[in-house]
């Protein structure tokens, strides 16, 4: 009688203890507070520290790349990030794990904040595909040497999306330069709105930049083609965001991986597409587990989201906002404010540029091939 007794406590424990666990799991993608009503020329600046799991890759003081922390101690960022430094790792130079630090809490990478905290990295996992289908596949995986507490993960697509299945509307943030091959140096955080386009659009701007847009693979555009707001160079591994459009959560879709220039009419960004790669996050945390058992869980959403729609993708951008004023949007506890700035090179051929900052000030070659210094 006594055991039977203690079923109904039992049960309630057991109740108690799922939902806990689900809650703890569900916690992802809750940016911080609201934003401030300041407005930088070509962006806008967040004006404090909102994004909980942004990673800065530091190298020497300077924000090299961004990455998105997924689990509490792994870090999604672009391969590319790591490509000037390939040549010196297989002559014995230096080691992957060793060229960045990853710092989380950041906003403002000129000050010391409380809230940033520097990690090592224990184990870096490149894309097996990326040097042979360069510049696609472009995604490595970072463990870092504990785990990031105190900082939540970004939500993850609970599933591969299709071209249809992709949302019209992200947001992009980052450390990036303002405008292309600036000499000034950021040092606060930049975010902006902008559009998802369908493949086909891609492929085309693509073939309209001499590039073959039929090799288009596992990423997808985004931007504006009338120019004025993009991700620039730092930008790299950083993350692409859309909105659970019933919690308000934010989910990584994207990681910036390159562009034409910035900002210019005509041209998007390409982001690699997060969604496609959730199986080889799990192989790889697999892996670096070096053990059988089930690798760190994924936390992903919950909610299905609301497919772009051919209405969408033939949206006539004028109507969007005026180029000469602020576009003011809405999301979730914030107003974003962003000043659109334009660009006048229409007509040459565009050089192609990693995100990434390999030199502060330097220019970028048509692969970002480049050696390192």
């Amino acid at each position: 009688m006594r055991i039977l007794n203690c079923f109904p406590t039992l049960a309630l424990f057991l109740i108690l203890l799922v939902i806990s666990v689900n809650t703890v799991e569900e916690q992802c993608g809750r940016a911080i507070g609201s934003l401030s009503t300041g407005k930088i020329v070509g962006g806008y600046d967040i004006g404090y520290y909102k994004y909980p799991w942004f990673v800065a890759l530091m190298r020497h003081g300077d924000a090299f790349c961004g990455g998105t922390l997924i689990v509490k101690n792994y870090v999604v960022t672009a391969a590319h990030c790591f490509q000037p430094f390939f040549k010196a790792v297989e002559a014995g130079h230096m080691k992957l794990e060793n060229v960045f630090v990853p710092t989380l809490g950041v906003y403002n990478i000129c000050k010391h904040e409380s809230t940033q905290k520097e990690f090592k990295m224990a184990k870096v996992h490149i894309h097996e595909n990326y040097r042979k289908k360069n510049p696609y596949y472009d995604i490595a995986l970072i463990k870092l040497n504990r785990e990031a507490k105190g900082f939540e993960v970004c939500c993850l697509p609970k599933k591969a999306l299709t071209d249809r299945e992709k949302p019209r509307e992200a947001y992009i943030n980052g450390l990036g330069d303002l405008e292309w091959q600036s000499k000034t140096a950021t040092c606060t955080m930049h975010e902006a709105r902008i559009l998802i386009y369908n493949d086909q659009v891609c492929r085309n701007m693509l073939n309209s930049q001499q590039e073959d847009g039929s090799q288009l693979k596992n990423a997808f555009c985004a931007g504006y083609l009338q120019g004025g707001i993009d991700g620039c160079q730092g930008d790299s591994g950083g993350p692409l965001h859309i909105i659970d459009p019933e919690t308000g959560r934010f989910i990584l879709l994207g990681v910036t991986s390159f562009g034409f220039k910035c900002a210019l009419p005509d041209t998007l960004g390409i982001y690699t597409d997060v969604s496609q790669y959730l199986d080889w996050f799990k192989i790889k945390m697999r892996e670096t587990n070096q053990s059988p058992a089930t690798p760190p869980k994924l936390t992903t959403t919950t909610t299905t989201l609301r497919p772009a729609t051919d209405e969408d993708n033939l949206i006539d951008e004028s109507t969007i906002a005026d180029p000469d004023e602020p576009i003011i949007m809405h999301e979730p506890h914030a107003t974003i404010i962003i000043n659109i700035y334009q660009k006048k090179h229409k007509g040459k051929r565009l050089q192609k540029s990693r995100r990434g900052k390999p030199q502060r000030n330097s220019f970028r070659n048509h692969y970002w091939n480049r050696t390192n210094t």
